[in-house]
């Protein structure tokens, strides 16, 4: 865990705690849950991912709106980071978390669009880093061999 994670950490939680403490004590524990533990989210992608979901979940029940920075940044993780076997679990309690969440609220199908395109976004950017990561290791690995060959020739 780097400064850049405690950062991400900090900006999430301070967006999600802030505007839940002039709903009460409780609005505001839910809100800390649903962002502080993006801090420990490349140690347990999938397991972060889950708390914060749930947190997130509780807390539109309980008064909205809220944006959901904590599980966007659980969801860019677990696409950057998880295995394939996670990320394919992964898929289908992201989108059960994001429909309750704006199912039992009623929301408008225009909300429905908005966040789900939010949550596609996140997936996409963490799959593209992921994928870039994977090039860049590729390339680098060809290149040693290839540098090996010349020393060898």
């Amino acid at each position: 865990m780097g400064w850049a994670d405690g950062a991400v950490a900090a900006v999430v939680t301070a967006a999600t705690v802030a505007p839940a403490l002039s709903r009460g004590w409780a609005a505001a524990l839910l809100a800390l849950a649903a962002s502080a533990p993006v801090l420990w989210r490349r140690r347990a992608p999938l397991p972060v991912g889950i708390v914060v979901g749930a947190a997130m979940t509780g807390l539109v029940l309980w008064e909205k709106p809220f944006l959901p920075y904590g599980p966007l940044v659980a969801v860019y993780t677990i696409a950057e980071q998880a295995d394939a076997r996670t990320r394919a679990a992964s898929v289908p309690l992201i989108g059960l978390g994001v429909y309750v969440s704006l199912a039992l609220p009623h929301e408008d199908t225009e909300v429905y669009r908005s966040l789900a395109a939010l949550f596609v976004a996140a997936y996409a950017l963490g799959a593209g880093t992921r994928a870039r990561r994977a090039r860049a290791a590729e390339l680098a690995e060809r290149e040693r061999r290839l540098a090996g060959e010349r020393a060898a020739a």
